[in-house]
């Protein structure tokens, strides 16, 4: 088990050879490969909050090719990771909601077959309201919008909405 700054230093050394132009050639093996793509999605992009109205799931299927040994090339791994920022975008960007937030993100392999690694992202992003006060039923008792769950002593009137 690593430390959880050790973890943080691991991906952000992942994120900055992606961003770099300089590189000797790397290999990762699949699990290292799967590793670094979900890890590196959920931490630049992934917060989680539990203030939420409903989750939108999305998947995408993804394939990169395999060296002779079975391993990922660095080369490919960028492209790979860089296609998954793009489907995460694109679904991110197509939901028609005001607050939205990425929930979780999870690399999963489904299958390793003729020199090529076939995977799978699913994409969970939080989408409604966050907990902000709402309306409210007299001076004393507040209702929040996570659904009806911030409802004062489980009242169950009309209120005054506010």
């Amino acid at each position: 088990m690593n430390s959880s700054n050790d973890t943080e230093l691991k991906i952000q050394s992942f994120l900055n050879r992606v961003n770099s132009d300089l590189k000797d050639e790397k290999t990762y093996s699949i699990d290292s490969a799967i590793w670094y793509s979900e890890a590196s999605l959920n931490f630049t992009y992934a917060i989680y909050d539990s203030a939420l109205v409903y989750i939108a799931i999305d998947t995408n299927a993804f394939s990169v090719e395999l060296d002779e040994n079975n391993k990922v090339t660095e080369s490919d791994l960028d492209v790979l990771y860089e296609d998954m920022v793009d489907s995460l975008d694109a679904f991110y960007d197509d939901l028609y909601v005001n607050i939205k937030r990425v929930f979780y993100c999870d690399v999963v392999e489904v299958e390793v077959e003729q020199g090529r690694l076939d995977l799978v992202l699913v994409a969970a992003i939080a989408c409604g309201y966050s907990s902000y006060q709402w309306s409210y039923f007299d001076e004393d008792d507040y209702w929040y919008s996570i659904l009806e769950q911030g409802k004062c002593n489980y009242y169950e009137g009309e209120g005054n909405v506010a």
